[in-house]
């Protein structure tokens, strides 16, 4: 009688004991897994807000005279220099291209692309060589502002959405997907 009592208090204690170091392992998985993802969703935040920066101190507009006529340009656009500029900043502030969701690095490609254009024009690889005709152009002034507006609305949409990071995840596989 005794020992079935001993018995049964030693089993209790390692079944007791098996469950707890299950729990254990259970919930240092899950810590481990929700740091991973706080590391992830930081990186994420650190990159954005880097491109807002980017965004607010290159893709302004400003009125400028440097035409014949009073007009509005985006400010990377007003002399060779801030030209200059804005394609530096556009390395320094965005190196963490690979935390955008695709729509916000598709807008952001498109934006670094009119940029280079712009350079390529005033180094005289493409046929005109003065900066503020090309932004003079109409149709380029929309698509900036309008690929502006895209992308901002993009950086909005994944800022409701950085604590999934599992989307984010499977964003990523996506995209290596495509390019293989």
């Amino acid at each position: 009688m005794l020992s079935e009592f001993w018995q049964a208090i030693v089993g209790s204690a390692v079944i007791s004991t098996i469950i707890s170091n299950l729990c254990l392992w259970w919930h240092k998985k899950n810590d481990y897994k929700r740091d991973y993802y706080k590391k992830i969703i930081d990186h994420r935040i650190e990159a954005y807000e880097k491109l807002s920066i980017y965004l607010d101190s290159v893709w302004t507009q400003k009125r400028s005279t440097a035409l014949k006529h009073e007009t509005e340009i985006y400010s990377c656009f007003e002399n060779e220099e801030e030209l200059i500029k804005a394609h530096q900043l556009l390395f320094s502030y965005c190196p963490g291209i690979h935390w955008y969701s695709e729509d916000v690095y598709s807008n952001y490609y498109n934006l670094a692309r009119y940029l280079v254009d712009t350079l390529d024009v005033l180094n005289g690889t493409k046929e005109e060589k003065r900066v503020q005709v090309q932004n003079h152009c109409a149709a380029l002034n929309n698509l900036i502002a309008d690929t502006i507006r895209q992308l901002k609305i993009a950086i909005a949409e994944d800022r409701i959405s950085f604590d999934k990071v599992e989307d984010f995840f499977n964003n990523q596989k996506q995209q290596i997907k495509k390019a293989k």
